[in-house]
């Protein structure tokens, strides 16, 4: 079973979103504001896309948004994969901190590539959420 994470376009992130994250809402709902000044990368199994990830950088900060694999490939490792590769990518270009909003239920997922909870949690659509972050340290200097 071939895997390979690639760069995709934000429009193919919208049914895995909609599907995995909020599947009650619109697919309009899915779509976010910036996603035109992100990088996305899909994870495909063979070739279909099963596992999504969106990463937005800013100066050497980056947040990551909307993580999501379809229901029928989840907790198989899919996710796992793609977060290390998306926090390879970071640390390749200088992000030396990295952030996201996690659901509740996801959060020990998160603390297994070193995130740390961050504040309190807070609602969002009726579902949990709490800051989590990152710090890479730069160990050239």
């Amino acid at each position: 079973m071939p895997i390979s994470i690639r760069k995709i376009y934000s429009n193919q992130t919208i049914d895995i979103r909609h599907e995995a994250i909020w599947p009650d809402k619109k697919k309009e709902f899915c779509i976010l504001e910036d996603d035109k000044n992100g990088t996305h990368f899909g994870l495909y199994k063979q070739e279909e896309l099963i596992s999504i990830i969106s990463l937005f950088m800013r100066e050497n900060k980056a947040r990551i948004r909307k993580m999501a694999t379809k229901p029928a490939y989840q907790n198989k490792g899919f996710g796992s994969k793609l977060i290390c590769h998306s926090i390879s990518y970071l640390e390749l270009r200088n992000v030396n901190y990295i952030y996201l909003f996690s659901r509740k239920k996801a959060q020990m997922f998160y603390e297994k590539f070193g995130f740390l909870s961050e504040g309190d949690y807070f609602k969002k659509e009726n579902i949990l959420y709490i800051k989590m972050y990152k710090t890479i340290i730069d160990i050239k200097s």
